[in-house]
């Protein structure tokens, strides 16, 4: 009788072992997959939130302050995005256009730099982010923005913290 339970425990070792060689789990073992710049396109509604801290002898420190931006931007899936977007910035609405470049990295985190045009400025911003959710999403963070400034070579840059998301919008039929 023992020898039959030891037989049938070390059959049943075996078939297990065979099981988790042959029967993959997908969470186990996904494929990989190598990002492009093709994975981030379409439309794209964008949000962010954060704080404006330019330095106190700048003319742009009354800005200083909680800032909110939403708007809509297209990536072409090629490097490309432009879009519009309206801010809240410190209490002060205003709308603007947007329009950079991105890069798509091996590993789905991203690079992007885009100029933005808002009260009367523009302003040049980095961001670098992650995508999500098979490109249907982005989560960010976003440096800057640095505006011109004729008493600092490459600018006024605001030491800011601005973090947040593009969702994909719906395809729409024509």
């Amino acid at each position: 009788m023992k020898r039959m339970i030891l037989v049938f425990a070390f059959t049943l070792l075996a078939l297990t072992c065979a099981g988790l060689l042959f029967f993959k789990t997908p969470s186990a073992h996904a494929k990989d997959h190598w990002f492009t710049n093709w994975d981030l396109r379409g439309a794209y509604a964008s949000q962010m939130t954060g704080t404006l801290l330019f330095p106190a002898n700048s003319p742009l420190a009354a800005f200083n302050g909680p800032a909110a931006y939403t708007g809509r931007v297209v990536a072409d899936g090629r490097g490309n995005l432009t879009g519009n977007v309206t801010a809240n910035i410190n209490g002060l609405v205003t709308s603007g256009p947007v329009q950079g470049n991105y890069v798509v990295n091996d590993d789905g985190t991203v690079d992007w730099t885009s100029t933005i045009t808002v009260l009367g400025q523009t302003a040049q911003q980095v961001a670098f982010g992650v995508i999500c959710d098979e490109g249907k999403q982005l989560r960010f963070t976003m440096v800057g923005p640095t505006v011109p400034d004729p008493r600092m070579p490459g600018g006024l840059n605001a030491m800011s913290v601005l973090t947040g998301s593009w969702i994909r919008q719906r395809e729409q039929e024509r």
